[in-house]
């Protein structure tokens, strides 16, 4: 794997994360939609599942 400038990088693990929370966000609110318990939607959690989902996509791109 090519390894990109820093600028592109930080670019590309934002837009990545960017996504991936937009995405949860509207998973997590239709699912409790037809959930009979509601819970508001936790942007904390959400974040932390992309920085894990972000760490585990450059680590399998490196060595896969």
């Amino acid at each position: 794997m090519n390894n990109p400038d820093p600028i592109t990088f930080v670019l590309t693990s934002l837009i990545m994360l960017t996504v991936f929370v937009f995405l949860f966000a509207i998973t997590d609110r239709v699912l409790n939609h037809f959930s009979k318990e509601k819970h508001p939607f936790d942007l904390k959690f959400a974040i932390i599942n992309g920085l894990i989902v972000l760490i585990m996509y450059y680590l399998a791109s490196r060595f896969l």
